[in-house]
């Protein structure tokens, strides 16, 4: 009995063909299905205000992020249907460009100084991407399989709790995989943060400036830029 590998008469006598360890095996298997509905509203030039709304609900489900090499269990790819690994659900952008028309009527040196004045930005939200949770925990039972990685045993809905910057999702909803087995966990089951982003342009214009053969003069623009406006953390892995 070979307790390192967990089978009577060592590790080989549990591989599927005996003698052989690694088999690497290519095949265009996997398959993916997307669903959206997709809205946008653009309004150009209403009193100097130029906007547009887009605004995008979808849905994707596949078997597999990246390659097979990172399933379990090659031989039930059914337990690998879940959501895409770049699934947002929600996505919301809002675009602006507005010409203040303060002092855009006025003449000379008051336009000049005071008028010609420009806000634009870009506004992203969008719901956060699903999340895989697995365990670091190895008995060495599963070894000869070279399997892509453990998942955790799933007790309780993970996407509950105070989602906090400490714990985002219910930790207590997860343990780890019975000895023997994968895990019952499925792909991508916890949803990570979504973006919440405001960027934010403020343009100064001189008009009128004098150059040689330029009958309407040049224009000097001074930007004023601010991206992450409100300096909101965007989280892009969690540990």
């Amino acid at each position: 009995y070979n307790t390192a590998s967990g089978f009577p008469g060592g590790i080989n006598t549990a591989r599927p063909y005996l003698g052989w360890a690694n088999i690497n095996f290519y095949s265009n298997m996997a398959n993916a299905n997307y669903n959206s509905l997709q809205a946008s509203l653009r309004m150009t030039n209403w009193h100097g205000l130029t906007s547009g709304v887009a605004y995008t609900w979808s849905h994707c489900i596949d078997y597999v992020d990246g390659d097979l090499g990172g399933i379990p269990n090659a031989f039930d790819l059914s337990r690998e249907r879940g959501h895409c690994g770049f699934d947002i659900r929600h996505t919301l952008v809002m675009n602006y460009v507005y010409s203040v028309p303060f002092f855009n009527q006025a003449t000379g040196l008051k336009r000049t100084m005071l008028g010609g004045w420009q806000v634009s930005g870009i506004n992203n939200f969008y719901t956060g991407l699903p999340l895989t949770i697995g365990t670091t925990q190895s008995d060495g039972s599963l070894a000869h399989c070279n399997c892509g990685g453990y998942r955790a045993n799933v007790l309780s809905d993970p996407n509950t709790g105070s989602r906090t910057q400490q714990q985002w999702f219910n930790t207590a909803a997860f343990a780890g995989a019975t000895v023997g087995t994968f895990g019952n966990g499925a792909r991508n089951t916890v949803r990570g943060d979504g973006i919440n982003n405001f960027d934010f342009s403020v343009f100064k214009n001189f008009a009128g400036i004098p150059m040689p053969k330029a009958k309407e003069g040049g224009t000097l623009q001074l930007r004023f830029e601010f991206y992450n406006l409100f300096n909101h953390t965007q989280f892009n892995s969690y540990g």
